[in-house]
């Protein structure tokens, strides 16, 4: 089972087997309590001066009042991931069940406690599981709105801090940890085998997907020309001029947090209206997704770090899009359309119109379709493919046979779990045929 609570009171020492008191439950959180050590010998010549790195196990209400601390690490990650960013996490870890109640790995710099003000440099949000039997794993954090598990590192100190964590699971008994979503080409995961490497730890890829991605390359109008052939190209002008005949074609972008929060309104909408709706899956049909959807909204639109833009004909709102930003990056996180506009194709007109602005603007950044592999819609707009994989990582040099049992266990678990949303989705259909 996931975490479920932390007990700050208890005891710095690792949960190993042994006897205890009647009707308690366990926390699998104590295990990761173990006294604090400074890591001064890795980190002191990176760092430049006489300091040492500390890691302290946090809860969602703990890591709430280092909120500060935390967004301004994931503004200088090596790497950003905006589902890791306090307005998003905060607001998954308080009101999703999905993914369980995740804990906090946090990695700072100083000799003394975690306080106000002080420079984080890691934060890796776990969860544990109770059926970890033999070798037990410690998970990145992972739910059914997160598609991307990266956790937050210093760009100045990634590989120090990478030490730090697994100095600190060296002296636990999680022999390892999953890495869930990891962008295969990325920087974290350059890091994360070199640090590997060098302490002869085992690092192995457990699941791999790719999934559309777009790279500021060119201007808009270059990029459809080099990559679409011109007969889609006027099929979806000619799909425009007859939609712009029913209404009048209109685009608005909504970013402050009260316009955003009434686009998000109007986005569940048009989700329960569709297929979502039908087969049970929309936001607004839960109100623990709903609930969290706003939440993040608000956070993130108050810092800037949001946009939901919507696609009309006249009055009526037929698309409308979700995009997450974090530093250059940008999620397209949630997409959704009006059902009875299907034959004007308004989602992939809405993404058309979006892409050629995100080229037209430039930058560095990577826009991340957060879709599955071989998505219907975003495969045939954006041609480029970013690999995406789950790492499962010994936490040391020792411990072979532990792992590869780990390693069995979590291949196996994945097999299942892909012939349960197989067998789930052949009855809703059947449910709903």
């Amino acid at each position: 089972m996931p975490i479920r609570s932390f007990d700050p009171a208890l005891p710095n020492e690792p949960l190993l087997s042994g006897a205890r008191p009647r009707g308690s439950r366990p926390d699998p959180s104590a295990a990761l309590r173990v006294p604090q050590t400074l890591y001064a010998d890795q980190v002191r010549a990176a760092l430049g001066v006489g300091t040492a790195l500390k890691v302290e196990i946090l809860d969602e209400a703990e890591i709430a009042a280092f909120e500060e601390e935390w967004r301004d690490l994931s503004l200088r990650t090596v790497e950003p991931n905006v589902f890791y960013a306090p307005a998003f996490a905060l607001a998954a870890a308080r009101h999703l069940s999905e993914g369980g109640k995740p804990g906090f790995i946090v990695v700072f710099e100083g000799p003394g406690k975690l306080i106000a003000g002080c420079r984080m440099l890691g934060l890796f949000p776990f969860t544990t599981s109770r059926l970890d039997w033999g070798a037990p794993i410690l998970r990145g954090w992972r739910h059914p709105f997160n598609p991307l598990g990266t956790p937050l590192l210093d760009a100045k100190f990634a590989r120090p801090t990478l030490e730090a964590l697994f100095d600190h699971l060296d002296r636990t008994p999680y022999g390892s940890i999953l890495f869930p979503d990891i962008r295969e080409d990325g920087p974290f995961a350059l890091h994360l085998r070199a640090v590997t490497e060098r302490r002869g730890a085992r690092m192995m890829p457990i699941s791999s997907r790719r999934r559309a991605v777009l790279r500021p390359e060119s201007d808009g109008e270059t990029y459809f020309k080099r990559h679409w052939r011109a007969k889609k190209s006027k099929e979806l002008q000619r799909l425009r001029r007859r939609l712009d005949e029913e209404g009048a074609i209109s685009r608005s972008t909504s970013r402050g947090v009260s316009e955003a929060a009434a686009s998000l309104e109007r986005f569940f909408a048009l989700e329960a209206e569709g297929w979502k709706g039908a087969y049970g899956s929309a936001m607004l049909q839960d109100a623990g997704r709903a609930t969290f959807a706003r939440a993040m909204v608000r956070g993130l639109a108050k810092q800037g770090g949001l946009r939901i833009d919507e696609l009309r004909s006249g009055p009526t709102l037929i698309a409308s899009a979700i995009s997450l930003i974090c530093g250059h990056d940008v999620a397209f996180w949630k997409i959704a359309y009006d059902e009875r506009y299907a034959r004007f194709s308004p989602g992939v007109l809405l993404t058309e119109t979006l892409t050629r602005e995100f080229l037209d603007r430039g930058g560095e950044g990577l826009i991340d379709s957060c879709a599955i592999q071989d998505h219907p819609m975003i495969d045939h707009v954006w041609h480029e493919r970013m690999g995406v994989s789950d790492y499962l990582v010994s936490a040391g040099s020792g411990a072979a046979g532990q792992f590869r049992l780990a390693l069995l266990r979590e291949r196996l678990r994945i097999g299942l779990k892909a012939r349960a949303r197989r067998l789930k989705l052949k009855l809703s259909r059947a449910k709903h045929s």
